[in-house]
C-alpha cells in the first residue's frame, strides 16, 4: 500500500470559541472600580460593569501526523493552538503583595468620605457608594480582630457608619485599586513539530520543537507613580546637591562630622513624602489618593525548547527512559499580580528569564527486573531495581526590591542597584553570600563617616555617577547603602533620584543533581490477591543541594534590608521551594513500604 502526504489528519477543533470574558459581578453590588475621569464606581450606583466584557475570544485549534514512509517507522507530528485563560478572581480582589493595606474591587474605599483639603478640616462629603474598605492604616487599637459585636457591628474593620475612621484626605490618605475598562482576556498560542522513529520494536527516539507566547496577560500597572526622583527636590524646591538647602543636600551633609541619624537623613519618605504625593499624576484632581494600582494586559511571555527522548520498552527485563531539554523561558513578570519591579514606566524592560528557566534537564529512568528461579516462598524471584537521575541548570534569581527605602523617591520601594562586571560571580553561590562592604561606620567619637575599608572599584564607580548628575548623588547613596564586591564584579545602589541598571533575574542560582534509587519484590499470593514491597533510597549520594536565593522569602535579596544575605542559599530547594516532597533536594532518606493490591 502506497503512503499517502498525511495519513492523519488529527482536526481542526474549536474553530470559534464562544465563551465572552465578562466582567466580574456580585450579588449585593460590594465592588467598586476607580478611572481618572469618575473616580470610583460603585457597582449598581453609578456604574454598571467593572469593565466591558471582551467577545472576540477565538481559538482555533489544529494537529496533523505524517507516517512519511507509510510503515509506522517515521511519523512527523504538529500542531498548534490558541487557548484563553481565565483569570484568578484574587488578582481584582486584593492586592495585598502592593504598597500600603490591602485594596481590591471589594475594597476600593468607594463609602469613604472625601474630605477637601484634609480630614481635620472637617468640609467632607460622602461617597458614591457604600463600601467600607480597609484602605487606611489602622493601629492594633483600631482594627476590631475579636469581631466584637459593640465595634464595627463585629466587623474587623471599620463599619461605613464609622465616619472618624472612613475618611480621605491629604492628612489620611486612601489607597485604590483600577481595573482597565477595557480589559482584554489573556491568551496563550501554542505550537510544537516533531518527528519520531522507531529503531526497533522496543526501541525509539524523539526529537520535538516546542513553544508558546501568551500575550495580554494580566498584571499592575502604576497609575499614580510620580516621575523618578520626585522624592529628592526637597521641601524648598531647591535644586539637590552637596550643601544646598534640598533633601539631597541635607542626605549628603549626614557625613560632615555631625551626629546626624543617617536612616533620617537620607530618606525621603521621611522628610520627601509631601514631595513624592505632590508630584502625583492625579494629585491635582484626587488629592486624597496616594498609590493607586490598575490591573491591565501589559504582560507578554515566550518559551522556545528542544526535546529528546529515548524511550526503551521491556525488554529482557529492562526498560528505560532517558530525556533531555534544551530550553529558554522569559516573561515581564512570572507570578500573578505582578507589577514593574524596576522603571515603573517602561515595563518592556522587565522581559527577562522567567523564574522558572531551566535551560538544560536531563532526566534518566531505568528499571531492570532481576531473573528468577523458582524457590521456596518465591524468594528468588519478582525482584526489580529502578533508578532515576536528574540534573538540571541553574534557575534564575535577581533583586527583589527595596522596602523601607527609596532611592528613586518614586515611593514604589522597587529599586534595583547598579550592576558592573560578571553575573557569574554573583551565581551559584551555595550557603555564601557576595561580599559586603558597609558604606559608613562610626568613628572613634561616635560621629558617622564613610568606611574607609569600602573598595576602590565602589567608590570610583559611585563618583562617576555624581560627575553624571553633576552633584553627589552617587557618593551619597553609597555611603548610605555600601556595595556588593565579588572578584571583579561590583555592584552599587542608584544615584539618589535614579534607577539602577540591572533586569530581572540576571544572576543565577545553584544546578540540581539528584540520584534516587529502590529495589522492589513482587509476591503474588493469588490470581487477584499480590503485594509488593519497596525500599526505597532519595538522594543516594547525600549530595548537599542548595536552594535559590529567589525563594529566600520577604527580604531575603533584598540589598538594602538584608546585604550580609544577599545571594545565599538558605535552605535545602524542597523546604525553600515549599515542596517538602521526598527526592526534591534533601538530605538522604529511606523509605519502606509494604502495598497490598486485590
Amino acid at each position: 500500500m502506497k503512503s499517502r502526504p498525511f495519513s492523519a489528519l488529527e482536526g481542526f477543533y474549536e474553530a470559534f470559541k464562544s465563551q465572552m470574558f465578562c466582567a466580574i459581578a456580585e450579588a449585593n453590588n460590594l465592588l467598586a472600580n476607580w478611572t481618572p475621569t469618575d473616580g470610583f464606581l460603585q457597582l449598581g450606583v453609578n456604574t454598571k460593569r467593572m469593565w466591558n466584557a471582551d467577545k472576540n475570544n477565538f481559538a482555533p485549534r489544529l494537529g496533523f501526523a505524517w507516517d512519511i514512509a507509510g510503515n509506522g517507522k517515521t511519523v512527523v507530528r504538529g500542531g498548534g493552538t490558541v487557548i484563553y485563560v481565565t483569570p484568578t478572581w484574587w488578582e481584582f480582589l486584593s492586592q495585598q503583595n502592593q504598597n500600603d493595606p490591602v485594596t481590591g474591587l471589594g475594597t476600593n474605599p468607594s463609602g469613604f468620605q472625601i474630605c477637601t483639603p484634609t480630614v481635620a478640616s472637617g468640609n467632607c462629603a460622602p461617597g458614591p457608594g457604600t463600601i467600607a474598605a480597609s484602605g487606611l492604616s489602622l493601629s492594633p487599637a483600631q482594627v476590631n480582630w475579636n469581631q466584637s459585636a459593640a465595634l464595627y457591628r463585629g466587623n474587623i474593620y471599620p463599619a461605613s457608619s464609622d465616619t472618624t475612621q472612613l475618611k480621605c484626605g491629604t492628612d489620611k490618605l486612601c489607597t485604590a485599586q483600577a481595573t482597565n475598562e477595557n480589559l482584554r482576556s489573556a491568551y496563550v498560542m501554542q505550537w510544537s513539530l516533531g518527528i519520531q522513529r522507531s529503531i526497533t520494536n522496543n526501541l525509539s527516539l524523539s526529537l520535538d520543537y516546542v513553544g508558546n507566547r501568551a500575550d495580554k496577560l494580566l498584571g499592575l500597572e502604576y497609575t499614580n507613580t510620580p516621575q523618578i526622583g520626585a522624592g529628592w527636590t526637597g521641601a524648598t524646591g531647591a535644586t539637590p546637591g552637596l550643601g544646598g538647602s534640598g533633601q539631597l543636600g541635607t542626605c549628603f551633609a549626614a557625613f560632615n562630622g555631625t551626629k546626624k541619624a543617617l536612616g533620617t537623613a537620607c530618606s525621603p519618605g521621611v522628610a520627601g513624602g509631601s514631595a513624592i504625593q505632590l508630584a502625583r499624576p492625579y494629585a491635582a484632581q484626587y488629592p486624597y489618593l496616594s498609590y493607586i494600582y490598575t490591573v491591565s494586559n501589559p504582560f507578554v511571555s515566550d518559551y522556545h525548547g528542544m526535546q529528546i527522548a529515548l524511550t526503551q520498552r521491556n525488554m529482557h527485563g529492562l526498560a528505560y527512559t532517558v530525556g533531555y531539554t534544551w530550553s529558554h523561558a522569559l516573561d515581564q513578570s512570572t507570578g500573578e499580580r505582578g507589577g514593574p519591579s524596576g522603571n515603573p514606566f517602561n515595563q518592556r524592560l522587565e522581559y527577562s528569564n522567567s523564574e522558572f528557566d531551566i535551560r538544560q534537564r536531563f532526566t534518566a529512568t531505568v528499571t531492570f527486573a532481576l531473573p528468577g528461579r523458582k524457590g521456596f516462598g518465591q524468594t528468588l524471584e519478582g525482584w526489580k531495581v529502578t533508578s532515576i537521575v536528574a540534573m538540571q541548570t541553574a534557575l534564575p534569581w535577581g533583586v527583589l526590591g527595596s522596602r523601607g527605602s527609596d532611592p528613586s523617591g518614586t515611593g514604589e520601594f522597587q529599586d534595583r542597584w547598579n550592576f558592573y562586571g560578571n553575573v557569574d560571580d554573583f551565581s551559584a553561590l551555595g550557603s555564601q553570600s557576595v561580599p559586603f562592604f558597609s558604606g559608613n561606620i562610626k568613628n572613634a567619637g561616635g560621629f558617622v563617616v564613610p568606611n574607609p575599608a569600602l573598595p576602590a572599584a565602589c567608590v570610583s564607580a559611585a563618583t562617576a555617577l555624581d560627575k553624571a548628575a553633576n552633584n553627589k548623588t552617587g557618593t551619597a547613596a553609597l555611603y548610605r547603602w555600601g556595595c556588593f564586591v565579588q572578584g571583579s564584579t561590583i555592584m552599587i545602589p542608584p544615584a539618589l533620584g535614579t534607577i539602577g541598571n540591572m533586569t530581572r533575574d540576571m544572576f543565577r542560582g545553584n544546578p540540581f543533581r539528584n540520584w534516587d534509587a529502590s529495589v522492589i519484590k513482587d509476591w503474588r499470593f493469588t490470581e487477584r490477591f499480590s503485594g509488593e514491597f519497596r525500599f526505597e533510597v532519595f538522594n543516594l549520594l547525600n549530595a548537599t543541594h542548595y536552594g535559590n536565593p529567589q525563594f529566600n522569602g520577604a527580604g531575603g535579596n533584598t540589598p538594602f534590608g538584608a546585604p550580609t544575605l544577599f545571594g545565599a542559599s538558605a535552605a535545602t530547594p524542597d523546604v525553600s521551594n515549599n515542596n517538602p516532597a521526598l527526592g526534591s533536594g534533601g538530605p538522604r532518606e529511606f523509605q519502606l513500604g509494604f502495598r497490598l493490591s486485590f
